[in-house]
């Protein structure tokens, strides 16, 4: 008959030829973790302090005109634009501070293979200027923005605390203005030049809103017909998106 009754001592077994001790095992993982949770804490000290050291930048440098030229040449020799109205104008620096020069092959036609050198800037460079503008405009220093960050928690949902806490105060501070969706022109040839099912009066217009000369409805399926009930309320930019994915059915419905 098998024992299988199980040990109250720590089991072992063979493992390459060397018995394991499981308690001592467990131990050594269990130390490795708390010590990647203290190298990951120690990068979020390293990147805050990152912030900081480009904030001290934009502190010295922006709209400083005894580096604007130099600061240009800079600009110029990595093809970064200068910012336009209305965007933020110190993405510029992230952008030169979190980024290197990279070699790649080209893509460009006629001279594809060829080996070519630009600047490249790195994908937290975006998220930096955000943190960088609100850090400006909340009057926070570079003396103190690593501390700020760390300590950082949002005011309206506590989730977001640190980087996420602050990067969501500036978008509240700085809404995206929403892109505008728009047909092209085969496409709104083809579904102005479709047929449809079915023309209503005119008159019915007044009780829908237009959008780009389309509307979205809400009707009612009776047993005596289809009922118009109204206007559904979209956005421009939901009226054209719905157009844009139906555009091949409407084509359909009119060959």
């Amino acid at each position: 008959m098998t024992n299988t009754n199980v040990s109250e001592s720590a089991p072992s077994f063979e493992v390459e030829g060397s018995p394991l001790d499981l308690e001592a095992e467990v131990a050594r993982i269990n130390d490795l973790t708390a010590k990647a949770k203290d190298y990951e804490e120690e990068g979020h000290r390293r990147t805050y302090q990152r912030i900081a050291d480009m904030v001290g930048f934009v502190e010295r440098v922006h709209n400083n005109s005894l580096y604007a030229d130099a600061w240009g040449k800079m600009l110029t020799e990595r093809q970064i634009p200068l910012p336009e109205a209305g965007t933020n104008e110190f993405y510029q620096y992230t952008k030169v501070l979190a980024g290197s020069y990279v070699t790649t092959a080209s893509k460009k036609k006629g001279s594809e293979g060829e080996l070519v050198t630009r600047w490249k800037p790195d994908r937290f460079s975006e998220r930096a200027a955000k943190i960088v503008r609100w850090c400006v405009e909340n009057g926070v220093k570079s003396e103190t923005a690593a501390d700020r960050i760390a300590n950082y928690a949002h005011e309206t949902n506590k989730k977001w605390v640190r980087m996420l806490g602050v990067e969501m105060a500036d978008r509240a501070a700085h809404p995206s203005t929403p892109r505008v969706s728009k047909l092209k022109a085969a496409e709104q040839k083809a579904i102005r030049e479709a047929d449809g099912l079915h023309v209503m009066p005119s008159d019915l217009g007044s009780h829908m809103k237009s959008h780009g000369g389309f509307s979205v409805v809400i009707v009612r399926h009776d047993e005596n017909g289809i009922v118009l009930l109204g206007d559904a309320d979209l956005s421009a930019n939901q009226v054209i998106n719905i157009v844009k994915r139906r555009k091949d059915a409407i084509k359909a419905e009119k060959a």
